[in-house]
């Protein structure tokens, strides 16, 4: 199957429960052990949190052979604030998706999280950072500071005008599968 059929079944899923809570970590390491015993090769592509769970999860793991993080926070404290700022959204309004207004709860937002910008530096498979520009929900910085930190084999696009996680594969489908495509498969 390839990347976009794949991409659009989970996208067209529309499961919509999200959360930060210290178990994601967790929950994505089980995956990628049962994994291990089917796949040749696993790849980790995370959109915001889910791209910071991606990360903190490869920062411990050899078995990843590539990743893509999209508008990746470097640390869930510093982006908690710009949740509920209505710049963060009007994307979501416009695209009219009551379910995900609904769905977002905050977790265990008192448990300890690790900071992707402290695990980045473990991670050695090649990793793609992509971030929007007019990101209002995690700011573009933070994407590019993992990038900076990151040490293994890797790349950062930006997409102008854009903005946050999935927005950026809306906004510029071709584009954004093209990247992401030619990254994995090239």
């Amino acid at each position: 199957m390839e990347f976009e059929e794949i991409f659009n079944r989970v996208n067209s899923e529309k499961i919509y429960l999200t959360s930060v809570r210290s178990d994601e970590v967790k929950d994505l390491n089980a995956v990628i052990k049962y994994s291990e015993k089917i796949y040749k090769r696993i790849y980790l592509a995370g959109f915001s949190v889910g791209g910071a769970t991606s990360i903190i999860a490869a920062a411990d793991s050899e078995k990843i052979a590539k990743m893509i993080a999209v508008s990746a926070p470097s640390d869930f404290k510093k982006i908690e604030n710009h949740w509920w700022k209505k710049e963060a959204w009007l994307p979501t309004i416009k695209k009219c998706e009551p379910k995900v207004w609904m769905s977002i709860r905050a977790g265990k937002i008192f448990s300890k999280k690790l900071k992707p910008v402290e695990q980045i530096e473990k991670v050695t498979c090649p990793t793609l950072f992509i971030a929007g520009e007019k990101d209002p929900t995690v700011c573009e910085w933070h994407t590019k500071l993992l990038y900076d930190k990151a040490t293994c084999e890797k790349k950062f696009v930006e997409f102008k005008e854009c903005f946050h996680a999935e927005d950026l594969y809306l906004q510029e489908h071709d584009k954004f599968m093209k990247i992401c495509t030619e990254w994995l498969f090239v």
